[in-house]
């Protein structure tokens, strides 16, 4: 995955840089993230990372 350029970040940083750059803002996200994966859901966990069940 590229990042658009943003001034202090390297040319082809990626979303670790980013994180580490923006921290107050990354918790954040990465809290949506986890319960998005993680949390309860009709969906099996292949399903929620983007896998075909019986695959």
């Amino acid at each position: 995955m590229r990042l658009p350029f943003i001034p202090g970040l390297p040319a082809h940083g990626s979303r670790r840089d980013w994180f580490r750059a923006f921290p107050v803002t990354s918790r954040p996200l990465l809290g949506c993230h986890e319960a998005l994966l993680r949390g309860p859901s009709p969906f099996s966990e292949a399903e929620r990372l983007g896998g075909r069940p019986g695959r």
